[in-house]
């Protein structure tokens, strides 16, 4: 998941292109020490019917306490206002890992 928490400006350009109306699916993502399994396929999507979406594998694990990965972990998505709030969360899961300074702790 770091490849995305640490993303530059032109990566998140890149993945807005890519999930314009379609699903775009990334498979063995790192996850924190603090999930199991340690590894998930990760997915994004935007369609204006249900604006910007972030899934993530079901039967995960999750002890840590960042109350939004929580709950991404819980129901296996999030849905986010803009573009701009995904990635924002998407960056405060440095956290997890120690590093990436998080906009702000949930």
């Amino acid at each position: 998941m770091l490849r995305f928490i640490n993303g530059d400006n032109t990566q998140f350009e890149w993945l807005r292109d890519q999930i314009q109306g379609a699903l775009k699916i990334f498979d063995n993502v790192s996850l924190p020490v603090t999930c199991t399994p340690n590894t998930c396929s990760l997915g994004f999507e935007f369609t204006p019917a249900n604006g910007h979406k972030m899934y993530i594998d079901k039967n995960l694990s999750f002890s840590g306490n960042h109350t939004g990965f929580a709950n991404l972990i819980m129901n296996g998505e999030a849905t986010f206002e803009s573009y701009d709030d995904m990635v924002t969360f998407i960056k405060e899961l440095g956290s997890l890992y120690g590093s990436a300074s998080p906009v702000k702790k949930n």
